[in-house]
């Protein structure tokens, strides 16, 4: 956790107390960015060096389509999509944070893989002619 309790010197504190093997960082974004999961990677590996954490750390980097997060989302929305469907006609908005397009242009994947997940749940949605939308195609300039 960057922004939040525990935080990363917590954390790494109390690892440094215990009887551990080996460290694995599994950020809960699944779709990979320089400015989420890259900075938390960073953050945690610096704490870790002033802290002098000696344990061997394994990363997880990202799992935009891992078939049990799309699996997981498919069947919360189909469940949702089946009652809403007494009220009329539905169209699914898909939502993520923007990004600066600075960042976008040198080569961040996030878009790419925001739009990766999304084609993966549509697909997959038991539905044909799904009415959805993707919203992240906003974008901060600065």
């Amino acid at each position: 956790m960057r922004y939040w309790q525990p935080f990363t010197e917590e954390i790494v504190a109390k690892l440094k107390q215990g009887n551990f093997d080996e460290v694995i960082l599994l950020p809960l974004y699944p779709q990979f960015s320089t400015t989420t999961t890259a900075s938390s990677f960073r953050k945690w590996h610096a704490v870790a060096e002033k802290l002098r954490l000696n344990l061997p750390t394994k990363e997880i980097c990202c799992y935009p389509i891992n078939q049990h997060f799309i699996k997981s989302h498919v069947e919360i929305i189909t469940r949702y999509y089946e009652e809403s469907m007494r009220y009329g006609p539905i169209r699914l908005l898909f939502s993520a944070h923007g990004l600066p397009q600075k960042v976008i242009d040198k080569g961040d994947p996030y878009e790419n893989q925001i739009k990766l997940t999304v084609k993966e749940i549509v697909e997959q949605i038991p539905y044909s002619n799904l009415d959805y939308r993707n919203a992240i195609k906003a974008r901060l300039v600065h």
